[in-house]
């Protein structure tokens, strides 16, 4: 007969199985970051900070060195260009593409494409810390030095396209001597202290943690301060600009870029009612646009117009 200390335990039951739920490590690295921002503000707003700065994108040399069409020209260690040539015949013009921090280099792969069969040789900027998968810092100065670098060492260029965080700082390389005759500035935000602000929530943290990010995050850029101020640089400016941008982007603000658009002389500002932040980088109008400006044909721009009003 059982004892009847083995008659009053319960019966051994399996557990029943709970399948894994990534969301639950998702909310549970959240809750111990807002935690962490709480009893050590400062201390979790520079390892967030440098972990924002820090790309999570990285390129795969493997799959570029076995195409023919493309060649990757290394201008350091860090960083390089993407180089294609037009399909036939010699190149009518040259274009740098700058795609944002974190931004796949993929997502211009259609505008490339477009710019090519219109006889413009590419190269599209691979960004610091964008070339190997480990966590290596693009900070908003070493993105901005880099791209310097890179319109002197690869260019000359008759037109730069920047997308996002890539095109802040085109002003001041401009002002610096850096030369590009024709600009595109697509999904611009102008106000980084707003941005750096979007990745603070992203995160969780607010208060004094939020400040003490936007802090280091600035920091990290050395000599280029985020929080200076754009207005005088671009009311000195005279190189045509286009602008595009989405009216919903929720990255950049676009109140921002139709002031950028009142500022810089000559400038013309395109918006499109139903694209977003990294779709108008695909949108077949925006890259219409885009091609016509490059190649300063502005019959085709003026009939643009209305596709990009819809787009």
């Amino acid at each position: 007969m059982p004892s009847p200390e083995t008659s009053l335990r319960p019966a051994q039951q399996p557990a029943p199985e709970v399948p894994f739920d990534p969301r639950m490590m998702v909310g549970r690295k959240r809750r111990l970051v807002q935690a962490g921002s709480r009893l050590m503000p400062s201390l979790m707003a520079r390892i967030l900070a440098w972990r924002y700065v820090c790309s999570t994108v990285s390129l795969d040399r493997s799959k570029v060195d076995a195409r023919s069409d493309v060649a990757y020209v290394p201008l350091t260690d860090a960083y390089g260009l993407l180089r294609s040539s037009v399909p036939k015949g010699a190149a009518q013009r040259r274009v740098l593409l700058l795609p944002g921090k974190d931004g796949d280099i993929r997502q211009m792969a259609r505008m490339a494409r477009a710019l090519r069969r219109d006889g413009a040789e590419v190269d599209a900027m691979v960004l610091p810390g964008h070339l190997e998968k480990a966590r290596t810092p693009c900070d908003f100065g070493t993105l901005t030095d880099a791209i310097g670098h890179a319109m002197d060492e690869g260019g000359p260029y008759d037109a730069v396209v920047a997308h996002c965080v890539s095109a802040s700082p085109i002003p001041w390389l401009l002002a610096e001597g850096h030369s590009a005759p024709r600009v595109v500035m697509l999904s611009t935000p102008l106000d980084l202290r707003q941005l750096v602000y979007v990745g603070a929530q992203q995160f969780g943290i607010t208060g004094a943690c939020r400040d003490a990010f936007l802090y280091w995050v600035n920091r990290y850029g050395g000599r280029h301060d985020i929080l200076r101020d754009w207005r005088p640089v671009a009311r000195a400016r005279t190189e045509p600009l286009l602008l595009l941008h989405a009216r919903t982007d929720h990255a950049a603000p676009i109140a921002d870029v139709e002031e950028l658009a009142r500022t810089w002389p000559g400038a013309r500002l395109q918006v499109f009612e139903t694209s977003d932040h990294n779709g108008i980088l695909s949108n077949a109008c925006a890259i219409a646009e885009v091609a016509a400006f490059v190649r300063a044909d502005e019959e085709a721009t003026v009939a643009l117009r209305a596709c990009s009003s819809k787009g």
